[in-house]
């Protein structure tokens, strides 16, 4: 079995809900969606990178010890 059985996987959290939209050997693309006044934790990745793109909203975003708003 491939991979695709999983390019239509989503799943909801207490945060908002999340969905793949794109799924290839080295990479996953998802489209998450958080809810108003609601946040995520804060991670950290030694073993892959993150690239997000924001496309609506004004969230806060913290790199390292950075904030943004």
């Amino acid at each position: 079995m491939g991979i695709e059985y999983k390019l239509h996987e989503k799943g909801q959290r207490p945060w908002g809900n999340w969905e793949v939209i794109s799924l290839g050997v080295k990479h996953v693309v998802k489209k998450i969606t958080v809810n108003p006044h609601s946040s995520l934790s804060l991670q950290m990745h030694y073993h892959r990178g993150e690239h997000w793109v924001i496309t609506s909203g004004n969230p806060t975003v913290t790199i390292g010890d950075e904030r943004s708003e």
